[in-house]
C-alpha cells in the first residue's frame, strides 16, 4: 500500500495497542476505498490535549499520493465533520502540512495562532 510514513508507524501501533480504537462515544474511524484498495483514512477522537467536555480531534488524514486532488480527503472530513455534529461542541487538530491547512481552512476551521495543542479549531455547536 505505499510507504508508511513514521507518524502512520506511530498510529498503527496505537491501534495495535488499542491505544487508540476510535470506539470511545462519539468517536468515529472512516477509510475510502477505490476497487477495493484502501486509499485514505480520517478519524474523529474525543480530544486528549484537553480536559474540557464536549472537544473532538480531527486525527489522521491520509491519502495516498496518487488519490490526491480527487476530493478524498475532502470528503473524508467532511465525514467527520457530519459524525461530529450533535456530538461535540468543537472541533480541534494539528497539521504542519500547508496542503492539509488549506484544506481544513475551506472546510471552516480557523487557523489558531499560538495554540501549543492545536492549529486549526471549528465551533460546531
Amino acid at each position: 500500500m505505499g510507504v508508511m510514513t513514521s507518524a502512520g508507524r506511530v498510529h498503527a501501533d496505537e491501534w495495535a495497542s488499542g491505544a487508540n480504537r476510535f470506539e470511545r462515544p462519539g468517536e468515529a474511524l472512516f477509510a475510502a476505498r477505490m476497487d477495493g484498495r484502501l486509499i485514505g483514512a480520517c478519524g474523529l477522537n474525543i480530544d486528549p490535549y484537553t480536559p474540557a467536555p464536549g472537544v473532538g480531534r480531527v486525527r489522521h488524514l491520509y491519502v495516498l499520493a496518487d488519490y490526491r486532488r480527487l476530493g478524498v480527503g475532502r470528503r473524508l472530513v467532511e465525514r467527520v465533520l457530519d459524525t461530529a455534529r450533535g456530538r461535540f461542541e468543537r472541533l480541534r487538530l494539528s497539521t504542519q502540512n500547508p496542503a492539509a491547512a488549506q484544506l481544513y481552512e475551506q472546510l471552516g476551521f480557523e487557523r489558531r495562532i499560538g495554540a501549543a495543542d492545536h492549529t486549526h479549531l471549528m465551533e460546531i455547536c
